[in-house]
């Protein structure tokens, strides 16, 4: 019995403490008695809590003298002490988002939005986890202005580009620094090119190109709380020459959001299809051969007219032959991608108390995509957590590992299986083609193409697989001194190790089989790229009012960042055994490439920021830097800041239709340091002609080693680039934050540009490395926000963006007028001084005046230009985004369109449709002769006159042989629209789910990149596709994976 007395004891004071508790009921409404559904209601101490129905209503259980707190998106968080009252009417005040809103600033300081005197957008976690996109940068596209976003193809995993502002570098770095939780973490890609070039400014290679992604993209969107985008240098300067371009901010999640303190499980689950967005037309009257005659051997589509008769096709073997219809197939070409899958889970546990809080989390993404065999992965797993160690002292502790993995396809020119398939007639049936082990007729000896490769078979038998482990992991200790005074102490590291293989397989054909030209001796390649960077930074914060008006916020800091980079290559060819992937199953030595490097830079900070009553503020920044990547008497380099905001609806009694009003002006530079190695001369590994012809040394030899001097000369002399910025913008909102706007005028410069330039080979050298050159970016950015309607039941909202810049190449040496961003052989990519960053340059065909094609007096075929000249710029006119979203109840339907307008990019489809004949283009004139559109003949006298009878008597020849190879014709208009993202979801009733042991459920459909729209002469691909990912080599669809539409369904349950 004494065993039992406690427990009747705990019974007892249960039952008492229960018969204590009330049901509170009552309505929940807006200042205009309209409901409020969906606020959240929480018994104030305890872990009690429940939500409003659609009708405003509620009913909790409270004891008496309890108080309880409401809070609900939009309006401020309010108490109600419950009192004697059972029934409830509550009226919630609209929240002044403007005057509310906290924006995470640099270095992690969260400030007031109407404090500071520059752009900062920040985008919320629901607007990013939307669309349910495994990319939290794909995520943010089309939602700010003045930032413009690029996913490189339709590839798994692939790369994605942010630039803010337009290119500030000639040739450096141009993307803004992604910083997480105060740490910046790295976000390079490492295309398949030189691993010597870590930032990939300079990956021009044609063949065997391999998108891997970038490490941007590791970041889970479900672990996001919000995103800064910090878009000028005055914003970002706190950060140093890392955030010259802009800062995208991301802020996690850690638990401390939770409005109660009981934990808190999440679960979403989303699938969704992929289809190709954009394949190029092609034409169905003409097959395979040339010169209108059969020829089957070729990729050509110049053979004779379909007419539906049987004939045989591909090559004779064991006395055998194929035959079919010969027709069009319209849909081969489609035929051969699957349909893509994307699976992404995310589970995550949270809680929050007085003192701690933390939150795991845990994400799977899958991707299986449109090109055969390719497929990525993603697992992450988080953990955050906070403590309050005692009144003084302070901390909070993230660690987050990633695990990615890729099998990837080949693309750009050559043996990649989306550039075959490109070049294949179109009467061949591709789906036909796909058992290359078993099918006599598809195999490499039996394959019908002489000039190509199957496809399937470079599919099943060439590979390249990445695997890459990332630690995210910081931690922060704080101590408050004093109500003033607080001292931060923060350190993290980003580790990542990234692994992979290359497999292109030995293709051995006999002689004599006409196929013998896609022999191949095989080759296989091994890389690891293993990067470490380690952050820290020690700040002081002071915060004071000094008098009754005028308050002051001031930090200190200290800052230290290191990078250590370890890549290696090494290289087999010629493989001995077929099939065999070793660095040992080759007659030649692997060749080894290796890029090491250290970096180190130091840096003082200081903030200052004054307030004179709340509505008039200044900021002073300050920061000091000593790079190692710099000469020691320039090592040490400053740089300053200034903005001011003028809140000018607290200032002055306003009319009442305008509810905020606030100017703000910001002056700033900021210096960029230089790449490591650049102020000595280096020594690779050299070889020698041995006296034979084609035949060279290579060393070491025979353990000999040998080296040679680097053809670049070094500048030990070298100074940092700088950047100023000036920036203007006015921020209002009228009717109670209904309609708002935020304008925007800035104008950039940036100086003393590090480059390498060409150098006379007399001295030895190639290139030499200087400081040189000014390129400017001045431009106008507007974001328009408005309610048209807001009533009990419905809510319109429209958000809208508009961004225009102007970019302009200033000024570079003297005697130098054009520095070489890269590309190929006819078509390059240039920064001329006078004209925007990034020009075309080339010799096109030759024109008048009034841009009439000049042809020649007995041909009729064009004429070409004698000297290469610029021929448009990959520069967009301006960009803009519409967004609207309905709401009904428990129903939301949200849609983005997002597009650009201006610009060109070179297409090696519409190259290669032009020459192999499938270019609905090519059907002018049915193939016979033509008189060429649009063109005149140049007299003796240098006039020009209207060409009406002078033909090209060869239609295939004046495509092949013209149009095709002369590559700046290839140019394509840029300009696009797209349905960027649409979303519907379903919120369910609180009255459904209390039946359930969920808190919350929603439901939902999905789609993104779902239409796209494209000028008349754009038949070929999506302009935003790019071969050269993400580095400033911009512009190139050459040979792309075509992107993707995807559509699909989502579930989110909170219990």
């Amino acid at each position: 019995m004494r065993k039992l007395l406690p427990l009747f004891i705990l019974l007892f004071t249960a039952l008492t403490l229960l018969s204590q508790q009330r049901t509170i009921t009552g309505k929940v409404t807006d200042a205009n008695g309209n409901p409020v559904a969906g606020a959240t209601i929480t018994v104030q101490g305890s872990t009690t809590a429940t939500q409003t129905n659609t009708d405003g209503s509620f009913s909790i259980l409270a004891p008496p003298g309890s108080t309880l707190v409401l809070s609900s998106v939009g309006f401020e968080t309010q108490q109600v002490p419950v009192g004697s009252n059972q029934n409830l009417s509550i009226s919630l005040r609209n929240q002044n988002r403007e005057l509310s809103e906290v924006v995470v600033t640099a270095v992690g300081i969260r400030r007031e939005a109407k404090t500071i005197g520059y752009a900062a957008t920040t985008v919320r976690n629901e607007e990013l986890t939307r669309g349910r996109e495994r990319s939290v940068l794909n995520s943010l596209q089309g939602k700010v202005a003045g930032v413009q976003i690029t996913n490189t193809s339709g590839g798994v995993g692939s790369s994605t580009r942010i630039q803010f502002r337009g290119p500030t570098s000639l040739l450096g770095n141009n993307q803004a620094l992604i910083v997480v939780d105060g740490i910046p973490i790295n976000n390079s890609s490492l295309e398949s090119g030189n691993p010597a070039d870590p930032d990939n400014q300079d990956n021009q290679s044609l063949n065997n190109q391999v998108d891997p992604g970038n490490r941007g993209n590791d970041i889970n969107p479900e672990d996001v709380e919000s995103v800064t985008l910090l878009k000028g240098p005055a914003a970002a300067a706190l950060y140093g020459s890392r955030a010259a371009n802009g800062a995208l901010i991301i802020t996690t999640k850690n638990g401390k959001g939770l409005k109660s303190k009981r934990a808190e499980i999440s679960f979403s689950s989303s699938y969704s299809r992929e289809s190709i967005l954009k394949l190029p037309d092609l034409q169905n009257e003409y097959g395979q051969g040339g010169q209108k005659e059969v020829d089957l051997r070729e990729n050509f589509s110049w053979g004779p007219k379909f007419d539906g008769q049987l004939r045989p096709w591909g090559q004779v073997i064991d006395g055998e032959q194929k035959v079919k219809p010969y027709i069009g197939l319209k849909d081969n070409v489609k035929e051969f991608f699957n349909i893509g899958q994307n699976y992404n889970n995310n589970v995550s546990f949270s809680q929050n108390n007085d003192r701690n809080s933390y939150f795991v989390s845990y994400n799977n993404v899958t991707q299986k995509g449109i090109m055969p065999g390719t497929e990525y992965t993603r697992n992450s797993v988080r953990l955050t957590g906070t403590a309050d160690l005692s009144n003084k002292f302070y901390s909070n502790a993230t660690v987050n590992y990633i695990h990615t993995s890729g099998d990837l396809s080949i693309q750009g020119q050559g043996p990649s299986p989306y550039d075959q398939v490109i070049q294949t007639p179109r009467d061949i049936p591709l789906l036909e083609l796909k058992d290359y082990k078993n099918d006599k007729f598809n195999t490499l000896s039996g394959y019908y193409g002489a000039y190509t490769v199957n496809p399937w078979y470079l599919l099943g038998e060439d590979s390249y697989n990445t695997n890459v482990d990332r630690v995210l992991g910081s931690v922060e200790v704080g101590f408050k001194a004093t109500q003033w005074l607080d001292i931060l102490y923060r350190i993290g590291t980003d580790v990542s190790t990234d692994k992979r293989k290359q497999q292109i397989s030995k293709r051995v054909i006999p002689d004599d089989n006409q196929n013998s030209g896609s022999n191949f001796p095989g080759q296989y390649q091994e890389g690891s790229y293993n990067l470490r960077e380690l952050t820290s930074d020690l700040i002081v914060t002071f915060n004071r009012k000094l008098s009754e008006d005028i308050s002051l916020r001031a930090l200190a800091g200290h800052n230290v960042f290191q990078q250590n980079r370890d890549l290696q290559v090494s290289t087999v060819n010629s493989l001995v055994v077929p099939g065999l992937y070793n660095l040992s199953n080759s007659k030649d030595r692997p060749q080894v490439s290796n890029f090491t490097s250290l970096k180190r830079l130091w840096g003082l900070y200081a903030d200052i920021n004054f307030s004179y009553k709340n509505y008039l503020f200044l900021g002073l920044t300050a920061r000091n830097d000593w790079s190692s990547t710099l000469p020691e008497d320039n090592r040490s380099f400053f740089y300053p800041s200034a903005n001011a905001s003028f809140v000018f609806s607290d200032a002055f009694e306003m009319p009442e239709w305008l509810t905020y009003g606030k100017l703000r002006a910001s002056a700033a530079k900021v210096g960029n340091d230089a790449n490591p190695y650049l102020l000595q001369l280096v020594y690779p590994t050299g070889s020698i002609d041995d006296g034979f012809q084609n035949s060279q040394l290579t060393f070491p030899h025979n353990g000999v080693p040998g080296y040679t001097v680097s053809n670049t000369l070094p500048n030990p002399d070298l100074t940092p680039e700088f950047t100023t910025s000036y920036e203007g913008g006015l921020e209002a909102s009228f009717l109670k934050s209904r309609i708002g706007f935020d304008v925007t005028y800035y104008s950039n410069a940036s100086r003393d540009q590090i480059l390498a330039l060409p150098y006379a080979g007399s001295t030895g050298f190639t290139a030499r490395i200087i400081n040189v050159g000014k390129v400017t970016n001045k431009g106008f950015e507007l974001m328009l926000r408005g309610q048209p309607v807001r009533n009990n039941d419905f809510t319109w909202e429209v958000t809208g963006t508009f961004t225009k810049n102007k970019s302009r190449v200033v000024s570079l040496f003297e005697g130098v007028t054009q520095v070489d961003i890269g590309g190929i052989n006819g078509a390059s990519l240039i920064a001329k001084v006078g004209e925007p960053y990034g020009s075309f340059f080339g010799a096109g065909f030759l024109r008048d005046s009034l841009g009439r094609v000049v042809v020649d007096e007995e041909t009729g075929f064009p004429v070409t230009e004698p000297t290469a000249q610029v021929h448009g710029n990959i520069q967009p006119k301006y960009l803009a985004s519409l967004m609207n979203s309905f709401s009904y109840k428990g129903f939301t339907l949200t849609a983005l369109l997002d597009g650009r307008k201006g610009g060109v990019f070179l297409s090696r489809t519409k190259f290669l449709q032009a020459f192999i004949g499938t270019d609905p283009k090519t059907l002018y004139n049915d193939r016979e002769p033509f008189v060429v559109p649009n063109s005149v003949i140049q007299t003796p006298d240098g006039k020009f006159t209207e060409n009406t009878d002078v033909k090209v008597e060869n239609a295939q020849n004046y495509w092949t042989d013209f149009v095709s190879p002369t590559l700046i014709e290839n140019m394509v208009d840029a300009s696009f629209l797209k349905l960027r993202e649409v979303s519907l979801s379903y919120q369910l009733p609180q009255d459904w789910v209390k039946k359930t042991p969920f808190t919350a459920i929603q439901v939902g459909l999905i789609g993104r990149n779902l239409v796209l729209w494209t000028p008349d002469e754009n038949t070929y691909c999506d302009p935003e596709t790019n071969s050269w990912g993400t580095g400033n080599l911009q512009g190139f669809e050459y040979g792309s994976i075509p992107s993707t539409r995807s559509y699909g369904a989502n579930v989110r349950i909170t219990l």
